[in-house]
């Protein structure tokens, strides 16, 4: 088990000036952190995870955030996500809190039972391939798994199950099927490359940190040792600050804070080697396989030098840390961390420009422990509002800019909060990476019947200010939301949508012509009624009611036998799913409903050859029921035992062709005879 070792606290020089950045408390508990699993794969505000430490993380195609187990009381296999439009979470499977043992399957087939282990945990590299699977390695055995959200199942895709092993390095720069880069915890430093495949550097095995390189092609199923000593614990190869060399190489360490630049160029902040602790900035060129010491000090454990708010100068930065998950990148290249711990739990949030190689303190910065956190209220933003000290978050950022963090541990144990961050737009290392907006947008639906709403959301990058809608044939057919709701269509047709999206820097159009596609609704259904069955007109399914309970589907036949009097009505739909209600149908006066007396009759005659035979008060025991053609030939005969007094036979004659049929039935004293009409 690791042990974080908490150090007495360094009081840095801290000014402390106003800033207009607010945080959100968007969803979880303020106090405890009890999981509600609710329903499996549907997102509700009820539903929550477990208070957790350091879970596998990702995020989709649609931005929406992923989290796997983690530790919490109990470790569990579960899986969760947090759907971003409704900032609601959604179990969507495992082990609804209890902690299994992992079940590998066959290596490389997705299954509905296979699960990692359930320690999936202290940092473990996770990411997102191209196609939007998950990836994760597992703690104990290193175990490759891949993750499919659309079918939601698990395959485990290279490594063994064997617990803890050692590292196999082969050739360094040569692939090859027997690499393995072990196993290894506070391994959440691992970067996807344009083409897919993963990189990562360090982690900690069986009590050594490394300082080793790894790739892994994900096409070849295949690990590279890239670069770096086979031995654990040695120190940094720091060389010249911001000159690449091939000798450069970050000290061994366990690391949680990277990024990507859009050059493809990997970066990565701090780490620990248990007790000693880390501020140092790193550069790596995949093409080149150099490291480059960008920022930061080759001290151990220095303090942090902390300026005004918004104020970037080279003299400052952040105090050496780990357990600093909480770390975004934005469109711009920027680098954003919050919190984590080192000499104290941090909850201080940075900026770090990789154009100006500078740092700027953006919120937060009081540096002490045990923290209380202020929740405010929920969906509420305030600049009093603070997550508090916490490390072993993780975090996600929106198109818009937002920063999302979610649980981490403190001294109050775990937490199971979701936190937003919105910025202060005039503070300049903000303002810095506004650029022209690209409009992108999204709704939620494209073909659905009329009469109908939708919502529309609105995906544009860049951070745009305005937005301006377009929805021609829709009521309204306008709107300046920036995710306007309740949008309706009111005619069948396909219709076009358009969305303005601008900033300062100026706006950015998409045009999406026939993007919205209402079908017709099906004429209204007619209800007659014979004897004491209603009737539907032809559609291609029913569903009936009673006006007093609609919540009860009565019957999904074209028929609905009465039992009483009362108001009804029936919902049809045609073969596109569009449905439509019928008028109410009431029905008034005993004498319209069948007596007490024995009784049998058809439902529905005449019909297509299917139908159903119901007996009512009759006296238990045998049954005959016999069908016999206009030439007075038998074409179908049954024998039945009734146990009760009222029975339903269904009988299938489709085979048959159209015509007068009768149809013979005997119970006990009971005889009727029925006539039946097939049409075809």
């Amino acid at each position: 088990m690791k042990k974080l070792y908490l150090l007495i606290i360094i009081l840095f020089p801290f000014l402390c000036l106003g800033q207009g950045g607010k945080w959100t408390w968007v969803a979880g508990d303020s106090t405890g952190a009890s999981p509600v699993y609710g329903v499996q794969g549907v997102p509700s505000p009820l539903t929550k995870p477990p208070g957790v430490y350091e879970p596998a993380q990702w995020t989709d195609l649609q931005g929406n955030a992923w989290i796997y187990g983690g530790l919490s009381t109990p470790a569990n296999n579960d899986m969760w996500k947090f759907d971003m439009q409704l900032q609601q979470w959604a179990w969507m499977g495992g082990s609804a809190g209890a902690s299994l043992p992992p079940f590998y399957g066959v290596k490389g087939v997705p299954g509905p039972n296979n699960r990692p282990s359930s320690f999936a945990l202290y940092s473990v590299a996770s990411w997102t391939d191209l196609n939007g699977n998950f990836w994760m390695i597992e703690y104990e055995t290193a175990a490759l798994w891949k993750y499919d959200p659309v079918i939601g199942q698990w395959a485990w895709m290279n490594g063994d199950t064997t617990m803890n092993p050692a590292p196999v390095y082969g050739v360094q720069g040569i692939p090859s099927p027997l690499n393995f880069p072990g196993s290894r915890a506070e391994q959440g430093n691992c970067w996807t490359s344009a083409t897919g495949d993963l990189w990562l550097f360090g982690g900690w095995h069986l009590g050594d940190m490394l300082s080793d390189t790894w790739k892994y092609d994900i096409i070849t199923n295949e690990w590279t040792w890239m670069k770096g000593p086979t031995l654990a614990g040695q120190p940094g190869i720091y060389g010249i600050k911001g000159v690449d060399d091939p000798a450069n190489n970050p000290g061994a360490r366990g690391v949680h804070c990277k990024w990507k630049d859009s050059s493809g160029n990997l970066w990565m902040f701090g780490g620990s080697i248990i007790t000693e602790y880390y501020n140092d900035v790193w550069k790596y060129n995949t093409g080149t396989n150099t490291y480059t010491w960008m920022s930061g000090t080759n001290l151990i454990s220095p303090g942090g030098t902390y300026g005004p708010y918004c104020v970037s100068d080279s003299l400052y930065a952040p105090a050496s840390r780990w357990e600093n998950r909480s770390c975004w990148f934005d469109a711009c290249d920027n680098f954003w961390i919050y919190g984590g711990a080192g000499p104290g739990i941090l909850n201080d949030l940075w900026h770090f420009s990789p154009v100006t190689n500078k740092w700027t303190l953006i919120d937060g910065g009081k540096n002490f422990t045990n923290l209380n956190t202020v929740y405010g209220t929920l969906g509420v933003a305030d600049t009093a509002n603070d997550p508090a000290a916490r490390f072993g978050a993780v975090t996600w950022m929106t198109p818009g800019g937002d920063l999302y963090m979610f649980g981490g541990g403190s001294s109050n144990g775990s937490a199971n909060d979701v936190w937003k961050y919105s910025f202060d737009t005039a503070c300049p290392a903000f303002s810095s990476c506004i650029q022209l907006p690209s409009a992108m947008l999204q709704s939620s639906d494209t073909v659905f019947c009329s009469k109908q709403t939708i919502d529309f959301f609105d995906l544009s990058s860049n951070n745009p200010q305005t937005w301006m809608w377009y929805f021609p044939g829709a009521i309204p057919d306008t709107s300046t939301a920036q995710n306007p709701t309740g949008i309706y269509y009111a005619n069948y047709g396909s219709f076009d949508v358009a969305l303005k999206v601008c900033n300062t820097q100026g706006c950015d159009s998409m045009f999406l012509p026939g993007f919205i596609n209402v079908l017709q609704l099906p004429p209204a259904p007619v209800i007659t009624f014979s004897g004491d069955t209603l009737f539907s007109s032809a559609a291609n399914s029913y569903q009936w009611y009673e006006v007093i309970n609609p919540s009860l589907v009565l019957s999904t036949d074209s028929f609905y036998p009465t039992s009483q009097p009362g108001s009804y009505y029936v919902v049809t739909c045609d073969s596109s799913g569009c449905c439509i209600a019928s008028n109410i149908f009431t029905i008034t006066g005993v004498g319209e409903f069948r007596s007490t007396g024995p009784s049998c009759r058809i439902v529905p005659n005449p019909n297509n050859g299917r139908f159903k035979i119901i007996f009512e008060n009759v006296r238990p025991g045998l049954t005959d029921i016999c069908v016999y053609n206009s030439l007075g030939e038998s074409i179908y005969n049954s024998a039945s035992k009734i146990n009760s007094g009222s029975y339903t036979e269904e009988i299938d004659l489709s085979e048959h062709g159209g015509g007068i049929y009768l149809v013979s039935v005997v119970a006990g004293d009971f005889r009727q005879n029925i006539e039946l009409i097939l049409i075809r």
